[in-house]
């Protein structure tokens, strides 16, 4: 969805020749990292505490209801950093890490997925470190987005930044 919404932009402002795709990401965590044993994270449905308690999963009580909580570990690597390098040298845009990308842990050449959930900023400076990136655009879907945050200088994003 992305793609087709960048590619439809780039036409609508005369770019027609931009080569641009989308991959499945993988990424590594560390399955000793302690967040996994720590599940904190909250996604999907809101259940009521009745449906909540025939389900196989961690629960966590929120202001609307019962929601599922995974955990959400470290970022240790993108597995398809080469792929995406040679790309973006042959005029791609790529787009990469949707969601987080997909939590993985690497016994030699094997990935086993993980149930969690990568934090979305945390694997786009993992990627932008291994590409060696100059200039990293992180696109936000609400005018409600802060940057800096924990730091004491927390900042709005700029609305005509979001889309």
């Amino acid at each position: 969805m992305i793609e087709s919404t960048l590619d439809t932009a780039l036409m609508e402002n005369g770019t027609t020749d931009q080569l641009l795709a989308t991959l499945i990401t993988y990424v590594v965590v560390d399955e000793d990292d302690p967040l996994l044993e720590n599940p904190t994270k909250t996604i999907g449905p809101f259940y009521t505490k009745e449906e909540a308690a025939g389900l196989p999963y961690a629960m966590k009580e929120t202001d609307e209801g019962m929601r599922r909580v995974v955990a959400s570990p470290k970022p240790v690597t993108i597995v398809e950093t080469e792929e995406i390098k040679r790309l973006v040298a042959e005029g791609f845009i790529v787009v990469c890490c949707g969601g987080g990308g997909i939590p993985v842990v690497q016994q030699g050449r094997k990935f086993t997925g993980v149930e969690a959930v990568i934090d979305k900023d945390l694997a786009t400076s993992k990627l932008a470190q291994e590409v060696e990136c100059r200039c990293l655009h992180h696109l936000f879907g609400c005018p409600r987005s802060s940057y800096q945050l924990g730091s004491g200088k927390r900042e709005r994003v700029r609305e005509d930044l979001c889309f």
